[in-house]
């Protein structure tokens, strides 16, 4: 009986804290566009024709369309904090740091702009709430990091909705935390509403003409050496400082991607909190296609000054795969620290 209303406090408490939370990332988005003298929408408006909202879930025309999306919001954020570098950059961290905290400066702050647009609540925003309260613990390891979605780029969660849910012409696209990604045809929002009540191994067995896995995670590679599905993350620290890295090869519906990202953590008085310094995402190896035949080596990285920082080589024209091994990323961040990640076979 202890267990039961202790198990009801601490949920309670969770709801209450993840609420606040929300409120707070909501209000400071909301007031950056005011407090901030320099923000500008850079590259001019967003086209939002043959765009809507349909049962909480971002309609696209096309996959072109969702594209040009993608494209805008990433030049959009990357002028925005130019900008902000431009008046503020020469501060030293711990400085930079806290004048932005009281200004309630927020990098996303395009992305925000976006989802208000369509008066749509996002995954983006869903993680980043959630987050607030994971950095609250000691020990990284204590609990999920909700960061830890498969979709490891803020842009494509700001289009997708607390479900994972996408529309792209007459496609409904769901993708779980894990990867597993669901394809359903003609716009059946009745199957989709079906699937979002039933168990996930109702699905192993599910026979509808409508309904179509597009992918699904920890299942077989697609050959005996290359497979277009794996993930990679870990984090380092020196005590008061932390770096996380993230690695990641997709075949998503929209673009084959091969991402790695480099996040910056702070220590506070309990808990973290995401600091801007100095952060750097390398990605090398081998990429594949279909076949298992070589496509290009990589060496390539991005650096990014006071950010958190992502970087992506996309593959229109074919699609990534890899061998076990052969493609890593290398982060490195606050106070030199620095780690590598490899993407491991099945």
């Amino acid at each position: 009986m202890k267990i039961k209303v202790f198990s009801i406090i601490f949920l309670s408490l969770f709801v209450i804290l993840l609420s606040c939370n929300k409120n707070e990332i909501i209000n400071n988005e909301q007031n950056a566009d005011n407090e901030f003298s320099g923000f500008y929408k850079s590259s001019g408006e967003i086209d939002l024709t043959g765009i809507e909202v349909i049962n909480g879930i971002i309609k696209f025309p096309d996959i072109n369309k969702m594209n040009y999306v993608i494209d805008k919001l990433e030049e959009q954020s990357d002028e925005y904090w130019s900008s902000i570098i431009s008046q503020y950059g020469d501060m030293n961290d711990d400085a930079f740091n806290d004048l932005l905290d009281s200004l309630k400066i927020n990098e996303e702050q395009p992305l925000f702009d976006f989802e208000s647009s369509l008066n749509f609540y996002s995954l983006r925003k869903k993680i980043a709430a959630e987050e607030l309260i994971w950095l609250e613990y000691e020990d990284p390891d204590c609990c999920l990091d909700p960061d830890d979605h498969f979709i490891i780029d803020e842009t494509i969660r700001t289009l997708l909705n607390v479900g994972g849910e996408i529309v792209i012409g007459d496609k409904i696209y769901k993708i779980y935390f894990s990867g597993t990604t669901l394809q359903i045809d003609h716009l059946d929002f009745q199957l989709l509403a079906d699937i979002n009540r039933w168990d996930t191994l109702v699905l192993d067995t599910l026979n509808d003409p409508n309904f179509s896995f597009y992918y699904k995670a920890w299942g077989q590679p697609v050959s005996d050496e290359c497979d277009d599905f794996s993930k990679a993350k870990d984090w380092v620290d020196n005590g008061d400082r932390r770096i996380k890295g993230m690695l990641k090869i997709s075949n998503m519906p929209w673009k084959g991607v091969i991402k790695a990202k480099t996040k910056n953590y702070k220590k506070k008085k309990k808990g973290w909190k995401a600091y801007r310094t100095n952060a750097l995402a390398k990605i090398e190896g081998t990429a594949y296609d279909v076949d298992c035949e070589k496509i290009t080596d990589l060496n390539t990285y991005k650096e990014d000054k006071k950010k958190k920082v992502k970087h992506k080589v996309t593959f229109p024209n074919n699609v990534p795969y890899t061998k076990s091994g052969e493609i890593k990323s290398v982060h490195a961040g606050a106070d030199g620290l620095s780690l590598t990640l490899t993407l491991e076979g099945w």
